[in-house]
């Protein structure tokens, strides 16, 4: 249980905050389709829309790891659970 707790604390390492920037913007240059809670939207307004997530988690210090970051903001909705997906 500690070990939750203190990785639901920390704060992302340089690296980290790198490597989660480098996933926004590919997805961003990408010029793929988005889809989020039943609607498709275009690469800039998705990379717009994690990036928010992402911002929003940071202050809370919930995305350590790029893997919490994909876990916690890149996979679904927050709001509905529904899986995101992305077409190109």
């Amino acid at each position: 249980m500690a070990a939750s707790v203190a990785w639901a604390e920390a704060a992302p390492s340089a690296q980290t905050k790198a490597d989660i920037a480098a996933l926004i913007g590919a997805l961003k240059q990408s010029g793929c389709e988005f889809s989020r809670n039943g609607n498709w939207y275009d690469s800039a307004k998705a990379a717009a829309h994690l990036q928010q997530k992402y911002d929003y988690l940071l202050k809370k210090n919930l995305v350590p790891t790029t893997a919490a970051f994909i876990e916690r903001a890149g996979s679904q909705s927050s709001m509905s659970g529904k899986a995101y997906q992305v077409r190109c």
